[in-house]
């Protein structure tokens, strides 16, 4: 007779009764577990990987899970970083850091610049992402650029450069078009956003302009597509510096480009910051200046006499939420 062992009720409820490890937020969770989706799918995919199909499917995952790191990134140190330095080989320590310096560390360097834009690669070891993310299905690296004016905390709330507040939302000419993201390249009407943050390009299966996964050089694939040409940045072809133009459309025979970008507020509202301009602006009033400013200032034409006590409780706890 064979004498099977179970386990008692009691012992299963006293394991269930362990407490869990605690301290990841939401957005990291989101992150480890769709890393480990990412790796778990390639081991099981192995052959089916070598599909143009898959291999664009797991680009896109990986351009998702870096999205939201750099959303973490925002969360922790209320900026977004700086993009690598496309040339560095991965034996080299400085390989997936974003390109600032200890002397100047609001703001890029290292990597061509067209105004205000910063054209490099993902800095996946600032953003604390495995090696691997660097790189797309053809094992190329991914392209990121980013706005050198939100590489830097700031400290006015009226500025329409700051991640804190803007109320109401700048206009394109205020804001100004640092990164822009069309249709076409010569579509200079109905373009898509002239406030991206930051862009990520995959340079799809040609790889036309992508930086290669040993570092050194971008590759040059012989496209004549201009919109490839508008997505590749290649230094050399671009006569010394990239421009700010990016263009996202449906592949075709000519175009496989794989285009994702975040504006401001999508990308604050991804970090679970409190983007309420209307409080911010109010809790940023009171805490400077207190009692001695009016309540009709403070609440935005309120006259209600109770204000100033009533939004200085709320101050204190939504100026915390707030990206300084």
């Amino acid at each position: 007779m064979k004498i099977f062992k179970t386990t008692s009720h009691a012992s299963a409820l006293e394991h269930a009764r362990k407490p869990s490890i605690l301290g990841f937020s939401l957005v990291e969770l989101s992150i480890v577990l769709s890393i480990i989706a990412v790796i778990a799918g390639g081991a099981l995919t192995v052959g089916a990987a070598r599909t143009k199909a898959a291999k664009y499917e797991q680009t896109a995952k990986k351009m998702e899970i870096i999205e939201k790191a750099v959303a973490s990134y925002l969360a922790i140190r209320g900026k977004v970083p700086c993009p690598a330095i496309g040339s560095t080989a991965q034996t080299v320590s400085t390989f997936g850091f974003e390109s600032d310096t200890a002397s100047d560390p609001d703001h890029c360097t290292g990597v061509p610049q067209d105004g205000n834009a910063w054209v490099g690669v993902v800095p996946v070891r600032t953003l604390l992402l495995p090696d691997e993310f660097m790189f797309d299905g053809w094992g190329r690296r991914i392209t990121y650029a980013v706005d050198d004016r939100f590489v830097s905390k700031c400290a006015l709330s009226t500025s329409t450069t700051c991640f804190r507040t803007s109320n109401p939302e700048p206009t394109p000419d205020t804001f100004g078009d640092a990164l822009v993201v069309r249709s076409t390249f010569t579509d200079t009407t109905n373009i898509r956003t002239n406030k991206a943050i930051f862009v990520l390009v995959s340079h799809g299966e040609n790889g036309h302009g992508a930086w290669l996964r040993t570092g050194g050089s971008q590759l040059d694939a012989g496209s004549t597509d201009v919109d490839e040409w508008a997505n590749s940045h290649r230094v050399v072809a671009e006569g010394g510096t990239p421009d700010r133009i990016f263009v996202q459309k449906a592949r075709n025979e000519t175009f496989d480009d794989l285009i994702r970008y975040k504006t401001k507020w999508q990308l604050v509202r991804e970090a679970g910051a409190v983007i309420d301009d209307e409080e911010c602006i109010i809790a940023d009033k009171v805490v400077a200046t207190g009692s001695t400013d009016s309540p009709t200032n403070i609440c935005n034409g309120s006259a209600v006499t109770d204000c100033i006590a009533k939004v200085s409780k709320l101050a204190a706890k939504v100026q915390g939420l707030c990206l300084q």
